[in-house]
């Protein structure tokens, strides 16, 4: 009986994912040109569900009006017309996007009118008010400062936290109810309040309010079924002057984070502090409660959606004040590449605009730049790592006409994330087969979502002539679909014995990365394996099963 004897070569590539059309750097680089001409501040900085950047600052080279930007992936523009958006001079700006509509809210104090606290939104072609203010909200929002923005998120109505002056400086919230804003709470903190932050957790949909709280302390107020308190253990609970306060949650798992600069007495300056909230207290995030090598100002907090860490930006003074960020590990923090990534001071901004991009894993900071004459300047860095990744399949070596064997087609992805995979088959028939449908198993790839490994007769297979086609394809519903994975087990028929060349060979179609709502092709992408037939006698060769080579796998 004659035998023919199968080896398969396969390569190891680089699988670099790109992103915006670019390749991702893991350095920072500027997103287009400078915001602004002259001086600029109070950036704040969101990023909707699709992945499309929003600014909000002050532009001072236009009478000190409120002006927002979006990104398009190359460039910036202005959202609406014309560009300053306030009649006058605006402080303490406060960007979000509505999580349900993808709009942008603005909140801001309005230095033209009485110093009168603002809500606006884009509705796709014009700024305008949000909603009506009567009565004993308008009396604080007359008076508002230090103003936070954000949103309900059970019902998609903006809120806001505010230092309001018409009740002795404590902090207030009101909140919209779809026609008119309403109070949530006015003047509750013990003290006169300052540098408030607000946010929703979102799995519980209750509002919390960190602010430092007279003393120069730190507070956390939230509701809890329409009752407002302070959080357990939350009152004045630190006992070292705070400034730059922000509240946030992690996207995974909901926890609740603090993000400030505190007094350190040896430094006679503040240094970066973050805290989370665990077994009903404040516990460091990391080993050192103050973690930063010198002062800090312009604390800001923001998450990376991907893997959950958070992420902190701030003016470094130990390093001329040039802004850096840098990131938990789970057991230190990090820089994002290297510190002071621009030549400019951001020590007097006002404010860090720190987002990150949902979509494209990439962290952007608006900040004021004092070596580019005080100038808004935008830059991103990617947080999309270089992949790595081999397509194999093991092939026994010496296979009879008639003999069945089973082979996995995995696919290796040794860093970077699966997301989705189109792969071709193709064999010849008169030498080898699989004979049926389920003559092919799905594999086990992880949370995937739609997977489908079938014979391919349709023109979309393009199968060449006399060929037969199996195509192997799926699409993952995670980020985290990491290491060796099992695409399609293949159930291979040896027909006859045959002459030396091709008979089997694996190509990759299509293999993109899991960036939501905008998937990339890796680049470059696998390389084809080929199955090579050397038939005893046909090639002038006695084969037998050889001891596999460096480079090819036979099992």
């Amino acid at each position: 009986m004659k035998k023919y004897f199968a080896i398969l070569f396969f390569s190891l590539l680089f699988l670099m994912v790109p992103n915006f059309s670019n390749a991702a750097t893991n350095s920072w680089e500027k997103m287009g040109n400078n915001l602004t001409s002259g001086t600029g501040y109070f950036p704040s900085m969101a990023f909707d569900s699709v992945g499309v950047g929003y600014v909000a600052y002050r532009d001072d080279s236009d009478s000190q009006k409120l002006h927002v930007k979006k990104w398009n992936g190359s460039a910036w523009s202005d959202v609406g017309n014309p560009a300053g958006i306030s009649a006058g001079a605006v402080w303490y700006i406060s960007l979000k996007i509505a999580p349900f509509t993808n709009l942008p809210y603005v909140a801001y104090q309005d230095r033209s009118d009485s110093n009168n606290l603002k809500v606006i939104k884009f509705d796709g072609s014009a700024w305008v008010s949000v909603g009506a203010v009567t009565g004993t909200v308008a009396n604080s929002l007359t008076t508002g400062t230090c103003v936070s923005l954000s949103f309900n998120t059970s019902n998609n109505q903006p809120w806001v936290a505010f230092k309001d002056f018409a009740n002795g400086g404590k902090a207030s919230v009101v909140g919209f109810d779809g026609t008119t804003w309403s109070v949530q709470d006015l003047g509750f903190s013990l003290n006169v309040a300052d540098s408030l932050s607000l946010a929703f957790n979102p799995s519980t949909n209750d509002p919390y309010v960190a602010f430092r709280d007279g003393s120069f302390a730190l507070s956390v107020y939230k509701k809890t079924a329409g009752t407002w308190g302070y959080l357990a253990n939350s009152v004045q609970f630190n006992s070292a002057y705070v400034t730059d306060v922000n509240i946030g949650f992690s996207p995974n798992n909901n926890v609740a984070y603090l993000a400030f600069g505190e007094w350190n007495n040896s430094l006679g300056d503040f240094k970066a502090t973050v805290k989370k909230y665990a077994s009903s207290s404040w516990v460091n995030e990391g080993s050192s409660l103050q973690f930063s090598s010198g002062g800090v100002r312009d604390v800001s907090l923001t998450f990376d959606t991907g893997n959950n860490k958070p992420i902190i930006a701030y003016a470094d003074l130990s390093n001329s004040g040039k802004p850096i960020a840098v990131s938990f590990d789970g057991s230190a923090w990090n820089n994002f590449s290297s510190a002071g990534f621009v030549p400019g001071d951001a020590s007097n901004s006002y404010s860090l605009g720190l987002a990150f991009n949902p979509i494209y894993k990439e962290l952007s900071l608006a900040f004021q730049d004092m070596g580019a004459s005080f100038q808004i300047s935008v830059m991103k860095f990617s947080t999309f790592i270089q992949g790595t990744g081999t397509l194999s399949m093991n092939i026994p070596a010496i296979i009879n006409p008639g003999q069945t064997f089973t082979v996995p087609l995995n696919l290796n992805v040794s860093a970077g994330t699966l997301g989705a995979w189109t792969i071709d088959v193709t064999m010849d028939p008169n030498y080898i087969t699989i004979a049926s449908n389920s003559d092919i198993a799905n594999g086990n790839v992880p949370n995937a979502f739609y997977a489908s490994s079938y014979l391919c007769v349709s023109a979309s297979c393009n199968p060449p002539s006399g060929m037969q086609v199996s195509r192997i394809a799926g699409m993952t519903g995670s980020q985290t679909v990491t290491g060796n994975v099992t695409l399609a087990s293949l159930a291979f028929t040896g027909v006859a014995a045959s002459p030396c060349g091709s008979i089997v060979k694996v190509v990759a179609k299509e293999v993109v990365d899991s960036t939501l709502g905008a998937p990339t092709t890796f680049s470059p992408m696998p390389a084809e394996l080929n199955l090579t037939s050397q038939s005893s006698g046909t090639c002038g060769v006695d084969v037998v099963a050889p001891s596999a080579p460096s480079g090819l796998s036979v099992i």
